[in-house]
C-alpha cells in the first residue's frame, strides 16, 4: 500500500496547492459540464475564504498529493492532484 503522510500547510506549499486545486476544479467542473466556469485559485473570488481555512496536505517522499481546507465544524475543499494519484497506484 502506498505511503503518505499529512502535515499542516505552510506557506512554502502555495504554488503547489494552487497547482493542485486548479488541475483538480478544472477536471471537476469539465466532468459536470461546466469548464467554462474554471477560475485558478490565484484569481478566484473565494481564494481569501479558502486561505482562512486551516489547511492540512497530504504529502509523499517526493510532492504534496493533494489537501484538505476546513473550518470549525465544516470541510470546505478537498483535491487530489488525479495525475500523481494515477500514477502512485493509490487511485
Amino acid at each position: 500500500m502506498p505511503k503518505f503522510n499529512i502535515r499542516e500547510y505552510q506557506p512554502n506549499d502555495y504554488a503547489e496547492v494552487c497547482r493542485i486545486h486548479d488541475v483538480s476544479r478544472k477536471e471537476e467542473l469539465t466532468i459536470g459540464g461546466a469548464e467554462k466556469h474554471f477560475i485558478p485559485l490565484e484569481t478566484a473570488p473565494y481564494k481569501d475564504d479558502f486561505f482562512s481555512c486551516k489547511i492540512y496536505v497530504a504529502y509523499d517522499a517526493d510532492s504534496i498529493l493533494g489537501f484538505v481546507a476546513v473550518h470549525p465544524q465544516e470541510l470546505d475543499y478537498i483535491y487530489v492532484d488525479p495525475i500523481k494519484i494515477k500514477v502512485s497506484g493509490m487511485l
